[in-house]
């Protein structure tokens, strides 16, 4: 059984995807180039030729936390870092916080195999598509098929506050992603029920209704998150119990645990970007500025190079488009000018390949970058 599970690792590990495949399919290569955007916004020491890497990295930590969401084999490798013992005070309801981080599902089976019930909030696509499985499993983990022990609740379904409420009072622990799921980020740039953060030097629109909630029924929150140090090893990090404090406002609380609980994560996105997947959502809930200062561009010669830090390119339903990255802001071109830009990512351009206007435009708007 370990064996299989090595064996199943290390072939995503080194496996799917590459570069080439992600050229060649738009689809792919459209998510890589929001990713790079972000990244571009939210962490701009990496290099920009480097953000292919942080996707096709992110892609197989994807992989391998599906792989290891239901493999028991994975605990062996799992470390804990803090009190794992806390799960026994928490009796009287709690919320369990988590990112999509590291192998972030094996939290589910970590509880599961402590013998720990709880109900696990996720969203409608989500349930959709792995919803039975999620059911199958750890039903069978808990030795029984009651829904005591694991229980599912639709994120996306109107009544879900009230019933992950009645959930809390019924002394259950929640286990929700504080960075919310694929898809789901326009409703929280757009709805009430989100407050704007400080995040890696930038801001966010988070969702605040973890703390509506743990204020309104009084109940810790445990911020947990996944990281992987290295391939042969997966850690959950448990902070100490967060109590809603009531000298402070139900807003104000929720607001502020918010920032703490995005904060704490940050530090772990900074130093493994790699394994968060929201890189693949996040434009969808992002607030930026303009970074503050940009080094000097040569703007004059015949010889020049794409401008990866500050532009992108993508393709959707046959139309080509360029993405200008600090602002998230597309511009149609035509089909020969996105493939004459994608040529000079990876090798310089020459005007001659290029109509005057069009090159002094690229040149003018920092489109492209001459380096002769």
């Amino acid at each position: 059984m370990s064996e299989r599970y090595i064996t199943a690792r290390n072939e995503i590990i080194s496996g799917y995807p590459n570069n080439e495949i992600i050229e060649n399919d738009p689809n792919l290569y459209g998510q890589y180039t929001m990713v790079s955007a972000n990244l571009a916004n939210y962490l701009p020491d990496i290099d920009p030729y480097g953000h292919m890497e942080v996707f096709i990295q992110l892609l197989r930590h994807n992989k391998l936390s599906k792989l290891e969401q239901a493999n028991e084999v994975a605990l062996e490798y799992l470390k804990i870092e803090g009190d794992d013992t806390i799960f026994e005070t928490l009796k009287g309801g709690a919320i369990i916080t988590t990112f999509h981080t590291g192998s972030y599902r094996i939290i589910n089976l970590f509880l599961a195999k402590k013998k720990i019930p709880f109900t696990l909030v996720i969203g409608n696509s989500i349930i959709e598509q792995e919803g039975s499985e999620y059911i199958s499993t750890f039903r069978s983990l808990f030795n029984n098929n009651s829904s005591n022990h694991f229980r599912i609740i639709d994120a996306d379904n109107a009544l879900s506050g009230l019933r992950m409420l009645r959930e809390l009072k019924e002394g259950r622990i929640l286990l929700l992603y504080l960075d919310g799921n694929s898809g789901a980020g326009i409703e929280t740039a757009s709805n009430e029920n989100r407050c704007i953060i400080d995040f890696l030097g930038q801001q966010l629109y988070a969702r605040k209704g973890i703390g509506h909630l743990a204020y309104t029924a009084n109940v810790p929150i445990l911020p947990i998150i996944g990281y992987r140090p290295s391939w042969d090893e997966i850690r959950l990090k448990i902070d100490a119990p967060i109590v809603p404090d009531k000298a402070l406002s139900r807003e104000n609380f929720s607001v502020a645990v918010t920032q703490y609980l995005y904060s704490q994560a940050s530090s772990i996105i900074r130093e493994y970007p790699e394994q968060w997947e929201a890189w693949l959502s996040l434009h969808k809930v992002a607030k930026v500025f303009p970074q503050s200062s940009s080094p000097a561009i040569r703007t004059s010669g015949n010889i020049a190079t794409f401008n990866l830090r500050h532009f992108g390119l993508f393709q959707i339903g046959g139309e080509s488009f360029l993405l200008k990255k600090s602002l998230y802001q597309s511009y149609v071109i035509k089909s020969p000018l996105f493939q004459q830009l994608r040529t000079s990512i990876g090798q310089p351009v020459s005007i001659d390949d290029f109509e005057v206007e069009i090159w002094e435009e690229l040149i003018e708007n920092g489109v492209l970058i001459c380096v002769a």
